[in-house]
């Protein structure tokens, strides 16, 4: 009887185990990135029709946020230019550290031009990707002017867990169930 109940014990546990390990961390939080865009622009800026080049992209130190708080300012970032009437660009920017590649496809791209400040408002969703975690739906914004641009991307995502919690909580409750069992008996 006691080995019945060992096993049962084991049983749980490795359910457990395995039913956690299987699934991958969602990405949080935001990373923002500053570089030099160039403009399709025939004559003047508000004529633009997409970012022919995006160079000497970084991230801005002190401004990584969750999951991305590890990656420390002055990454150097690869960005893919593209069109204002573009539907997605993959991938809109990549950087490896080490053995962990981060980047995001863009999935939806708008853009407008504010003429009271001569600049591009560009934005949209998107997936972001982390080695190690799981894809996670995500918006990305950009700001092009003049002078330079601005990079900025923000996820803040809540993924569904794909039935691990119910998972878990019918294992404890049929370990309490037997154990009440045995225990009565």
């Amino acid at each position: 009887m006691k080995n019945k109940m060992l096993i049962m014990a084991g049983v749980a546990v490795a359910t457990v185990v395995l039913s956690t390990s299987v699934q991958a961390t969602p990405i949080n939080g935001s990373i923002s990135f500053a570089g030099t865009a160039t403009v399709t622009t025939p004559d003047t800026l508000a004529d633009a029709t997409g970012i022919s080049s995006i160079t000497s992209v970084i991230t801005l130190p002190g401004q990584e946020f969750g999951s991305y708080a590890v990656v420390g300012g002055l990454q150097p970032v690869t960005f893919t230019p593209f069109t204002f009437s573009a539907s997605g660009v993959t991938p809109l920017w990549t950087f490896t550290i080490g053995s962990t590649t981060y980047d995001f496809n863009a999935t939806s791209l708008t853009a407008s031009f504010d003429a009271t400040h001569q600049v591009w408002d560009i934005g949209g969703t998107g997936t972001a990707q982390i080695t190690g975690f799981s894809d996670t739906l995500g918006t990305w914004n950009a700001s092009v002017g003049a002078s330079g641009s601005s990079f900025f991307f923000g996820s803040a995502t809540t993924v569904p867990d794909g039935g691990a919690t119910v998972m878990l909580l019918g294992t404890a409750l049929s370990a309490i169930g037997l154990l009440r069992k045995k225990l009565i008996a």
